[in-house]
């Protein structure tokens, strides 16, 4: 079964994750101390959200670990992450982030993990790459359309409760066919993808799930 958690923004707070998710992913893999990676690479590698991964996945319940591109401790980035459980993406720059992976292979990797049933996770920027397409912030106040991995099809747009410009642009880019039809992810609120299915959602307000 092919999964991927898409989190619309604010995850990665440690025990006051509201959503929980490290307890979604462990249910998504059902095992004991499974095998986590994070990749930093939209937020050019920040030592800031690397510790705040490491907060929220604490080793006591998984085996963490991350791959910078920026510095890389191996030469072997698909060997490497295709022996992990989970592959988490953080949030930053969608265009950056996707230039380097395309450059290092890394989108190629991630297909292959996909097809291995290796849970795909993500927030913001790890939330747009899994969509065909997705509305990403590219310069402050600047936004542009963004061509994902299409893993999952339609479009993505995070933080969707950050403003009307955001939400307006997205409308109007599907309208004019820009990107394609799809999903608009507030703050702390995410869905779960199984075999390119909705599977289920989750919010910081349980009455909304």
């Amino acid at each position: 079964m092919r999964q991927i958690f898409a989190i619309g923004g604010s995850a990665l707070k440690g025990d006051q994750d509201p959503l929980h998710i490290e307890s979604f992913l462990s249910e998504a893999v059902e095992s004991d101390r499974p095998k986590i990676c994070f990749l930093p690479t939209a937020s050019g590698d920040s030592q800031a959200n690397i510790d705040r991964f490491y907060q929220t996945f604490p080793k006591s319940h998984w085996r963490p670990s991350h791959l910078s591109l920026f510095r890389p401790f191996t030469s072997n980035f698909r060997s490497f992450l295709l022996k992990q459980k989970i592959i988490y993406v953080g949030g930053g720059s969608t265009f950056n982030m996707l230039q380097l992976w395309r450059a290092w292979k890394i989108d190629d990797i991630l297909q292959e993990a996909y097809n291995q049933e290796i849970v795909l996770a993500g927030v913001s920027a790890g939330a747009i790459c899994w969509f065909n397409h997705g509305l990403s912030q590219k310069l402050p106040d600047q936004y542009q359309a963004i061509s994902g991995l299409s893993l999952l099809s339609g479009s993505c747009c995070p933080h969707f409760n950050q403003g009307e410009k955001r939400q307006s642009l997205f409308h109007q880019m599907i309208q004019k066919q820009t990107i394609d039809p799809g999903i608009g992810l507030e703050d702390d609120s995410a869905i779960l993808y199984r075999d390119e299915k909705i599977h289920r959602t989750f919010a910081r307000n349980p009455g909304i799930n």
